[in-house]
């Protein structure tokens, strides 16, 4: 049942709707002058693309001995998610035509950050990123090194979520406190969202014996990431079950939650340093990315201070004060945002993965799946790798 998590009407806190509007109503310009402090719903902005075709039974087609990472709800653990177990997409996307409905909410397994770009390269072909966040900081300069960093998912986004409906993540913020967007391909979503423009008092320093829940159930200074104060970037305080929390910490009350449902073929929009929880209404297919964006102004002096005390961070070294022209600013595919080229990709994910398996004890037909979306690119290079590698496997 998604009943623990439908909106009480009951919750002391000041509940505000999340804004939706149209990608006509709302320019890039506009964009970036008046909404990137609070969360935004832009309302079919993915109802064109390919992905919102996606069924389990296609992804299974196209993807199915990649391996999916799927958590189970856990207290004490990042966004009350843990017990994580990989599976391949095959089982994953069974289980999620219906193999979760004898489990209870607690026990289902929610797929999460699939590694598109990294696993099944020829998803990227069917979304796009929107125009509004275009040009990304974080992706200068990492293409050329891209396919060798193979555990660095910060790089391959978008990635993609699937779970079954009352499957979740508890409140939590991003890493660096970075904003995000995401595209519902199919089902529904409910967020809650805290943002520090209307709880500037999460931002301040408190006495610890008066601040709010951590993970390990002690007192943390603040739940907004703006200086860090708690090693984790997840708090045990929940969000979609706060009367539990109320006694012990009544400033909860105090808070401002911006809510709302997202439905299939909606972007939805999250801005930085906002500790956020989602709970599937269904089951859903999404896909999600981080970004930094120069015309962010706020954001930019929040990362600014960020390096100035940690300018170890790997964050820092990608900050910039250069603006591209809104102009520039539209509606791109995946390869063209990151600046790097499908074929080019294919090139070297082939290559790279042909040496690596050369050293490792897996079939021939694992090697073949695991390229095989970049056949149609590289049909000479991809005949002649394996061709090799079973005269290799025959030694």
């Amino acid at each position: 049942s998604t009943g623990d998590y439908t909106p009480k009407e009951d919750v002391c806190w000041t509940t505000k709707m999340i804004r939706t509007i149209t990608s006509e109503e709302l320019s890039v310009e506009a964009f970036y002058q008046n909404y990137t402090t609070e969360p935004l719903i832009i309302k079919g902005l993915a109802d064109s693309w390919e992905a919102r075709r996606w069924t389990f039974a296609s992804l299974r087609e196209r993807c199915d001995e990649t391996l999916m990472m799927t958590l189970q709800f856990k207290k004490q653990e990042w966004g009350n998610l843990g017990s994580d177990q990989w599976v391949d997409m095959d089982t994953f996307t069974r289980y999620m035509e219906g193999g979760y409905q004898e489990e209870e909410w607690q026990q289902r397994r929610y797929g999460f950050d699939y590694n598109i770009i990294d696993r099944c390269p020829s998803l990227s072909k069917d979304f796009k990123v929107p125009k509004y966040f275009s040009h990304c900081l974080l992706q200068k300069g990492e293409r050329e090194n891209a396919a060798s960093e193979l555990d660095n998912i910060r790089y391959f986004w978008p990635t993609m979520m699937a779970g079954p409906p009352s499957t979740r993540s508890e409140v939590h913020y991003d890493d660096d406190g970075l904003p995000f967007w995401m595209a519902l391909l199919s089902g529904k979503k409910l967020f809650r969202v805290l943002t520090p423009e209307h709880n500037p008092s999460l931002i301040e320093p408190r006495d610890v014996d008066e601040g709010w829940p951590g993970l390990d159930g002690a007192p943390t200074s603040s739940i907004i990431p703006g200086a860090f104060h708690h090693p984790s970037n997840s708090y045990g305080f929940e969000i979609f079950r706060p009367e539990a929390y109320v006694e012990r910490y009544p400033d909860i009350c105090n808070l401002v939650t911006h809510e709302g449902i997202l439905e299939a073929g909606d972007v939805l929009y999250i801005p930085n340093s906002s500790p956020h929880g989602a709970v599937n209404l269904e089951a859903t297919i999404a896909i999600t990315a981080n970004y930094a964006s120069p015309w962010d102004d706020v954001q930019m002096q929040y990362y600014a201070d960020v390096c100035e005390a940690m300018p170890e961070r790997d964050l820092c070294g990608k900050l910039s004060s250069e603006k591209p022209s809104l102009s520039s600013f539209r509606e791109m595919d995946y390869f063209e945002y990151a600046g790097y080229t499908f074929e080019k990709w294919c090139q070297d994910r082939l290559y790279r993965t042909f040496h690596f398996l050369l050293l490792t004890t897996i079939t021939q037909k694992s090697f073949s799946t695991h390229v095989r979306s970049c056949v149609h690119k590289n049909t000479v290079s991809m005949l002649v790798y394996i061709h090799v590698f079973a005269a290799f496997r025959r030694q």
